[in-house]
């Protein structure tokens, strides 16, 4: 039969490749999951830097078994920007190529008809239907009867912005109970299982997202922290407005406030 893994993104100088671990994927834990994504905000944060990642084992353990997947072998680039698993352990990678979509034994790449297949990021929704983002497009694949995954387009379905307005790049993927949310430079889309719409951001630079806990917040730098309240975007109230402009993600809430990495002041605690 299949064998089980565990993946994890690396880069060695500018190269990235996917490293998978004998583990299980078929049912994966939420712990499991926790530690994939960790090591993919390390990527994702680390990856400018050219720093190689890996897993360091005591020799007296003995080192588990291991490999190291790169373009050679799963036939896709060299950069990973995404990863998500679904609930049968299948793992997709948004890669500059396409979604990447490993079983455990076999790569697939997952191409959609669109002018490029760089895939900005995946999620996947409580259908289990594999959201991906490109640049300028954004769909979702659904598998069949058969198993095979169909793509659905949902570009054209956008809401059109304001005359003069850009949405910029898409740039990220979250999924909730309420729906999808698409992460442009400039504004925020939300799919609520049968429409679209979207708010735009007053913003010096492309707004940055942080979805904790079941919650969506905005930082649009040089304006303000922005909170989804399930209608539309509330403004944070806080007692630091300077270090509320330099907020870049916010790491956790706590009872001191929420837990934020900042530009210029290191972490802080936001207290409203």
């Amino acid at each position: 039969g299949k064998e089980n893994y565990k993946l994890k993104l690396s880069q060695n100088c500018y190269k990235k490749n996917v490293n998978i671990e004998k583990y299980n994927l078929r049912h994966p834990t939420h712990r499991t999951r926790q530690t994939i994504l960790l090591l993919l905000l390390l990527l994702l944060l680390l990856a400018p830097f050219g720093s190689t990642y890996g897993w360091e084992y005591a020799a007296e353990a003995g080192a588990p078994i291991a490999k190291s997947y790169g373009p050679h072998q799963h036939k896709g680039g060299d950069a990973n920007r995404d990863v998500a698993i679904n609930s049968r352990g299948e793992v997709f990678v948004a890669n500059e190529s396409g979604v990447l979509k490993f079983d455990g034994a076999h790569w697939t790449n997952l191409q959609r008809p669109s002018n490029s297949n760089l895939t900005m990021s995946v999620e996947i929704d409580s259908k289990e239907r594999i959201w991906v983002a490109g640049t300028q497009d954004v769909g979702y694949f659904e598998s069949d009867s058969t198993g095979n995954y169909i793509y659905h387009d949902q570009t054209a379905r956008l809401p059109q912005m304001a005359a003069g307005r850009s949405h910029g790049v898409f740039w990220k993927i979250y999924s909730d109970q309420s729906g999808i949310f698409l992460i442009s430079s400039f504004a925020v889309f939300h799919w609520d299982g049968i429409n679209w719409e979207h708010w735009s951001f007053e913003s010096e630079q492309r707004i940055l997202p942080s979805f904790l806990n079941g919650t969506l917040y905005i930082q649009a730098r040089g304006t303000s922290l922005f909170r989804f309240n399930g209608f539309g975007f509330d403004q944070v109230p806080c007692k630091m407005p300077d270090a509320a402009y330099s907020i870049i993600r916010i790491l956790e809430e706590t009872d001191q406030g929420l837990l934020c990495a900042t530009v210029s002041n290191g972490l802080v605690y936001l207290n409203e």
